[in-house]
C-alpha cells in the first residue's frame, strides 16, 4: 500500500497471502496455431494429462476394488520399483513411463477374480463339450476319468493280457477322453461306460437305477451311430468307428461276449474301409483301443470257467430290474 505525506511518498508491504498453486499459461502466435506441429504439441500435451490423471485415479480404484475383493495390491510397490530399476539401467523417462505402464496393465489384469472355485458341478466352465451336461453327468466323467479308466488292464487283474499300461492310460488322459468330449454320440458311449461301471460296483436301487441311465444312453448312442453311418457311406469316421467300438466295450463288461465281438468286427471292416488300421486318428491310438479289446475279448470267450455264460449275466439283471 502507497501512503502520501506532504512531499514525502512512502510505501508499506503488508502480509499477502501466497497463491496455493501455480498455473501457466501458454500463449502462441494465432498465425501459428494451424501449423502441423503446433497440432502435434497440443495433442501430446493433452495426451500427457490425461494419462497423468489416469494413473493418478488408478490407486483409489485399486484400493476400492481390493476392499471389495479382499485382494491386497501387491504389485503397487513392484511398480515404484521397476521404474527406479529401468531409470538405474540408464533408461530414459520415457522408457521408465512405458515400464509402468505395462506394469499397471498387468496390475489390472490381475484383480478379477473368480466369484468361487470351480468345483464338480461346474467342469466345463466354457461350455467346450459337445454340449451342455447335467450335474449327474459331470459326476459320469469324473468317474470315468478316476475310477474307470485306471481300473482297466490293471496287471494284476489281467497278467496274461499283453498291453501297455502306461501307454493305455496315457492316451487315454490325452487323446481319448478329448476326443469323446468333441461328438455327442460318442459322448453318450462314453457316459453309458461309466453308469455300466457303478451299476456293476452297486447293489439294489443303485444298481437298478444305473442301469436304466446306461439303457439310455445306450439307445441315444445307438441312434447317432445309425445316424453317422448314413452321413460317412463308404468313407466311416473316426466317431463312428469310436461309437461302434464303445458298444462293444459296454457288451464286455456285460458278460454278452458274442455281441461285443460283432460290434468289433463291424469296427474292423467300417477301418478296412478307411484303407486300413493306419488310417485311423487319434496318432495311432483308435487303432491301439480296438486290438486291445479284441485281445481282452478272445481271452475271455477262450476261458473255461465262463464257457456258455456269455449274455447270462444279461439276462439275469434283465429279470431282477
Amino acid at each position: 500500500m502507497t501512503r502520501t505525506t506532504g512531499t514525502t511518498t512512502t510505501t508499506t508491504f503488508e502480509q499477502v497471502p501466497l497463491p496455493s498453486e501455480l498455473r501457466f499459461f501458454m500463449f502462441s502466435d494465432p498465425a501459428e496455431t494451424k501449423t502441423a506441429r503446433s497440432k502435434r504439441l497440443v495433442r501430446s500435451h493433452v495426451a500427457r494429462a490425461s494419462h497423468a490423471k489416469h494413473r493418478q485415479a488408478q490407486p483409489a480404484t485399486c484400493r476400492k476394488v481390493s476392499a471389495r475383493s479382499g485382494i491386497r495390491p501387491a504389485t503397487a510397490n513392484r511398480t515404484q520399483i521397476v521404474g527406479k530399476e529401468s531409470m538405474q539401467d540408464g533408461g530414459t523417462a520415457a522408457e521408465a513411463s512405458t515400464t509402468l505402464e505395462h506394469v499397471q496393465a498387468d496390475r489390472e489384469l490381475v484383480l478379477p477374480r473368480v466369484k468361487s472355485p470351480l468345483g464338480q458341478g461346474r467342469v466345463d466352465p466354457f461350455e467346450c463339450f459337445a454340449r451342455r451336461l447335467f450335474p449327474i453327468e459331470h459326476s459320469l466323467v469324473d468317474h470315468y476319468i478316476r475310477v474307470l479308466v485306471p481300473s482297466r488292464h490293471n496287471p494284476c487283474s489281467h497278467p496274461s493280457l499283453c498291453i501297455d499300461v502306461s501307454l493305455y492310460r496315457i492316451g487315454m488322459a490325452i487323446h481319448w477322453v478329448a476326443f469323446c468330449l468333441t461328438d455327442v454320440g460318442v459322448l453318450h458311449g462314453l457316459l453309458l461306460s461309466s453308469c455300466r461301471n457303478i451299476a456293476r460296483q452297486s447293489e439294489g436301487p443303485t444298481a437298478a437305477t444305473y442301469e436304466r441311465y446306461a439303457l439310455y444312453y445306450k439307445y441315444h448312442c445307438i441312434r447317432s451311430l445309425r445316424s453317422s453311418m448314413i452321413e460317412d457311406g463308404s468313407a466311416p469316421s473316426d466317431q463312428t468307428i469310436a461309437k461302434s467300438l464303445l458298444l462293444a466295450f459296454d457288451e464286455c463288461m456285460d458278460e454278452n461276449l458274442s455281441v461285443s465281438k460283432r460290434h468289433l468286427d463291424a469296427c474292423r471292416r467300417m477301418a478296412e474301409l478307411r484303407g486300413g488300421f493306419r488310417t485311423l486318428g487319434l496318432n495311432g491310438f483308435l487303432s491301439r483301443l480296438l486290438g486291445w479289446l479284441g485281445t481282452e475279448i478272445e481271452q475271455k470267450c477262450n476261458d473255461p470257467s465262463r464257457v456258455g455264460m456269455c449274455g447270462l449275466a444279461t439276462m439275469c439283471r434283465q429279470l431282477t430290474v
